[in-house]
Parts: structure tokens; C-alpha cells; sequence
């Protein structure tokens, strides 16, 4: 089959979940013996590979739809604002129109109303959401994170990735000024307006494609104090490396998290400090944390789900 992937922006030059999620899909179906072709038309970088997936962006002035039309895709894949365009192409090519959903946020419904043959949704909690208004056939496919490509010996610092207020970022400074004798790590994230405080205990990473070394071989605990997440898949990458991670009660963070998270209220640092110095202070409250990620880390893995998804789109 011909498969085109259809969206606003893409990897490396956005790196974050949503693309993460998508790229993971596309190389299974890649691998799988299957075309596949990224038209991004939000990125200006003309044509690229990325992992062994070939991209193009539109020239200046000019939008991909002929480029679309011309690749002749028997299906067509989307996900956020690019779905009405997408949309538009599938019907003008005869071809399948499979959506990816990452969140239940209101604007979802106005892209569902857009049809599909397909709905892949990140959650079961997300699918939930709109499976009674919109009963298109659908897969659940949780966020695609390898274990292996994420798994090293923890590090000693206490860690937030993308340092923004909607990811927690006031909770992270306000327990860097808690907990002087604490180190901390501040990993800079792929979208948002990013918060840089200098503190003697802190240190702070670029954003970074190469996650087990950059951050995840320099972590000891993961804090993910979000205001919302659908999933966490930056949890779920802690978690293969037996990295505790402390996080919101969101839905996406409890389902993904599972038995293996450690929760406490978004605006509570009372409880945010006193779970940290709980992990970092006993031994054995940490190793037993540990033994749980990595459980629920291999409970994630994602080859069946991918292989599972492959074969609902070969249907088609």
C-alpha cells in the first residue's frame, strides 16, 4: 500500500509526543513492506529522511495537495488541525481516511466530524470519550515507547522534562527552592514557552533526541506535575529504566502509570516534597518504586499493539 501521513508538523524539527507517537506507527508500517510519505505542511525544510521515513514540506506560496494527489495513496493518515485537508485529499484519491486522536479536548469533535474508516485513539479513557457520538471502528494503540531504546542505569537528579506551567514547571521551581541539597535537572521541551530560573542546584538540558543518555542516565526520580495529559509517554520512557516517577492524577497519567505511579495533586508541594524525600531518603521505599516501573514498563511494550494496529490499517 501506498500510505500517506498527513500533519503540520514533524520530526526531528518538532520533537514531541504527538509526532513521536505518529513516526513510531509509520515505521512499523515501513517495516511491514508498506510506501510511506510525510507531507508536513507546517515545516519549511523541503524534502528530508527522517529514520527511514522520507518527509516533504510545500515550497513558498504553494501547498502539498498536488503532491498528495500525484503520490495516489490508498491511505491517508492524520492527526490535530491537519485532518480537514486530509480529510479533503482521502475523498479526492479514493483513499482510506484514518485518524489519530491524543486527547478528549473539545476541538476532537470537530475533527471526528470529518469521518474515518479508522480511529486510532492513545488511551482507553480517550476512546471512551467519544466512541458514543462518533461509533466509527477504532483501535486503542497506548503510545508507542521501545523500552530498550530508553533503558540505562538511573542518575542522581531529579528531574522535569519541557519547562513550561502546563507541564508543572511552578511545582519544579518551587521544589528546587525547597530542597537545596537536592539536584535537580530541567530538560527543555519541544513546544511552549520554556522557563530557564537559574538555582545553584539546578542544571538544564537542550531539548535532545537522545533521551537515555541526555536525560534518563542523569535521573533518579521523574516529576510529572501536568495540568493535563492525555498519556505521559515521557513517564512511560522514565519507567524502562526503573526511574520512579511522581505525577499528577490526570486520566492519561493514571492510565498509563498505572500501579507503578506515585500520585499527589497538581498544586499540593507540600505532598510533591514529602513523596520526593520519601524516594530519595530510604532505600528501600526506592527500590521497591523501582521494581514496580520496571514491571510496569514491560507491561507497555509495545510490539503486539503496533503489529495488532498494522494489520486493522492493511484491512482496509
Amino acid at each position: 500500500m501506498r500510505i500517506a501521513m498527513y500533519v503540520h508538523y514533524y520530526l526531528p524539527y518538532h520533537f514531541a509526543g504527538s509526532e513521536i507517537y505518529v513516526h513510531e506507527l509509520l515505521k512499523e508500517l515501513a517495516a511491514s513492506g508498506h510506501e510511506v510519505k510525510v507531507f508536513a505542511t507546517d515545516e519549511s525544510s523541503g524534502e528530508w529522511e527522517f529514520d527511514g521515513i522520507q518527509c516533504v514540506s510545500p515550497k513558498p506560496g504553494t501547498s502539498l495537495h498536488t503532491d498528495v494527489k500525484s503520490f495516489n495513496p490508498d491511505v491517508v493518515i492524520t492527526h490535530h488541525k491537519g485532518t480537514p485537508e486530509a480529510a479533503h485529499l482521502a475523498r479526492a484519491t479514493n483513499a482510506k481516511l484514518v485518524q489519530v486522536v491524543h486527547n478528549e479536548r473539545s476541538y476532537v469533535h470537530m475533527l471526528l466530524d470529518h469521518g474515518a474508516e479508522l480511529v486510532i485513539y492513545n488511551s482507553q479513557h480517550v476512546a471512551d470519550a467519544f466512541t458514543a457520538k462518533f461509533p466509527y471502528p477504532y483501535e486503542v494503540l497506548y503510545p508507542p515507547t521501545r523500552p530498550e531504546r530508553h533503558r540505562t542505569e538511573p542518575g542522581d537528579r531529579v528531574t522535569l522534562v519541557n519547562l513550561q506551567p502546563a507541564k508543572g514547571s511552578d511545582v519544579f521551581y518551587e521544589l528546587v527552592a525547597r530542597m537545596p541539597d537536592v539536584e535537580f535537572l530541567g530538560v527543555e521541551g519541544g513546544y511552549g514557552e520554556q522557563r530557564f530560573d537559574t538555582h545553584p542546584n539546578v542544571v538544564f538540558q537542550r531539548q535532545t533526541t537522545n533521551m537515555r543518555d541526555d536525560v534518563w542516565a542523569r535521573t533518579k526520580v521523574l516529576l510529572v506535575p501536568s495540568t493535563y495529559e492525555s498519556w505521559g509517554m515521557v513517564g512511560v520512557e522514565a519507567l524502562a529504566s526503573g526511574i520512579p516517577v511522581i505525577a499528577s492524577p490526570t486520566p492519561g497519567l493514571l492510565e498509563s502509570l498505572d500501579y507503578a505511579g506515585v500520585f499527589v495533586p497538581q498544586d499540593d508541594v507540600r505532598s510533591w516534597e514529602r513523596e520526593l524525600r520519601k524516594l530519595l531518603d530510604n532505600e528501600d521505599v526506592y527500590a521497591a518504586a523501582s521494581r514496580l516501573a520496571l514491571k510496569r514498563s514491560a507491561d507497555l511494550d509495545p510490539a503486539e499493539a503496533l503489529a495488532r494496529v498494522v494489520r486493522r490499517i492493511e484491512q482496509l
